[in-house]
């Protein structure tokens, strides 16, 4: 019986090991490939529309100039110009002479203000003598063919003033400063003037500027931006600058910004589009009469002030990337780029200087009024060199190109015509 059992002990046991030899053996299955991850596809940026018409082109604004005697303004002395520059950077004339001719009031309207207004350009003269009353005059311009499209005389309601300061939406509403207390909204489908209520303080206005839907005034002495959306009546006030300081200074950087100054010789890097300012900031070099801002490399290009070696240098400051907007930089002012040849003979060059940037070329432009009447010829003349947009420390830069532009004396304002 003990035999018995030990040999079926034994026979459980063998086979238990034949068993455990029998698994160990098999082969274990392959682990299955867990599926590779495709890398993921980078967002492709959105195509821009391509340009139609004139779009692309580089504009450069002269005003033109009144003739006054006696401090009294009679006449037009030179008439305002909207010069052309293709997309190559090739002059091809002058949107107002050559493409508008003989248009209402052309030979009667000065000190033109410009907006841009999404789909229009809009030139508001301040002066037209075409009659005895005091009278202004709009031009809305289609951005694509230039053409004139609404041509608008303007007299001021109940009173006998020339517009001071104005801007214009991109529905092509008009707003305008007639004195301290008297502001208007033209509507260009009919012409009718309607009063609007602007804020701040009881002072005229200082300067007005605007892009796409919203427009600003600013008054002198005062601390706030004046701001307007299409279809309002009556202003908002953004405070700009602290107690004890006001406006002094609106400078046109170039599409949605303005860069303000105040009586403190801060500056103020301020979006028309997000209605706030980005940027606080002194400088190491006085700010002439021009100042552009270039968003995607946070360059500001700026004309020097007086002396007079400074009146004809323009000169570089970047913003410190992720400075909080009310921290204050202090930016160190470097040299350019300065106009050469300014003599005892012609101590004009230099004066009136204006930056302008075209994004698409990646260039600066820098104007100047090269002669008065004192000069050898008997008409105004201005100059504009380009420069390349250049983050490099090899400074100053040299010139690319010269450009003369004969009758014009007060070239206000060079930009891209894009609305992108």
């Amino acid at each position: 019986m003990k035999i018995h059992s030990s040999l079926s002990l034994l026979l459980v046991t063998v086979a238990l090991i034949a068993g455990c030899r029998s698994k160990t053996n098999e082969p274990t299955p392959a682990p299955k490939p867990s599926p590779k991850e495709q890398p993921k596809k980078p967002d492709e940026p959105k195509p821009h529309k391509p340009y139609e018409g004139y779009e692309g082109y580089t504009l450069l604004h002269d005003g033109g100039q009144a003739r006054y005697h006696y401090n009294e303004f009679v006449e037009v002395a030179v008439s305002p110009h909207l010069f052309l520059l293709d997309r190559t950077g090739k002059r091809v004339g002058d949107a107002l002479a050559d493409l508008n001719k003989d248009y209402e009031g052309h030979k009667d309207i000065c000190e033109t203000q410009l907006s841009e207004a999404g789909s229009y350009i809009a030139l508001l003269a301040k002066y037209d003598f075409s009659e005895s009353k005091h009278a202004s005059r709009l031009l809305l311009l289609d951005r694509k063919s230039l053409k004139i499209q609404r041509n608008i005389r303007i007299e001021e309601p109940n009173d006998d003033n020339w517009v001071r300061q104005s801007f214009t939406l991109s529905d092509g509403s008009t707003y305008l400063a007639f004195s301290k207390r008297s502001f208007y909204r033209l509507t260009p489908e009919d012409g009718k003037l309607s009063p609007i209520t602007v804020g701040g303080a009881w002072e005229y206005p200082l300067d007005a500027a605007s892009w796409e839907d919203k427009g600003y005034f600013f008054r002198r002495h005062d601390r706030v931006a004046l701001q307007f959306s299409i279809g309002s009546t009556s202003s908002t006030s953004i405070e700009i600058v602290p107690k004890g300081a006001t406006l002094v200074r609106v400078y046109k950087a170039g599409g949605a910004y303005l860069i303000l100054r105040d009586s403190s010789n801060r500056y103020y890097l301020f979006s028309m589009k997000e209605g706030r300012v980005l940027a606080r900031f002194t400088l190491t070099e006085s700010a002439g009469r021009s100042m552009v801002y270039d968003a995607d490399t946070q360059m500001i290009f700026f004309a020097g002030a007086s002396p007079e070696t400074k009146e004809r240098t323009v000169y570089r400051v970047t913003l410190v990337k992720g400075t909080p907007a009310e921290s204050i930089q202090r930016l160190e002012a470097k040299l350019y780029y300065r106009v050469s040849g300014r003599t005892e003979s012609d101590s004009k060059v230099g004066l009136q200087m204006t930056l302008g940037i075209n994004a698409d070329l990646g260039q600066l432009y820098v104007s100047w009024l090269d002669q008065g009447r004192g000069g050898p010829l008997l008409h105004h003349l201005s100059k504009a060199v380009t420069l390349p947009l250049t983050t490099s420390e090899d400074l100053p830069v040299k010139r690319l190109g010269l450009y003369d532009f004969h009758y014009a004396a007060d070239l206000r304002d060079i930009f891209l015509n894009s609305s992108r």
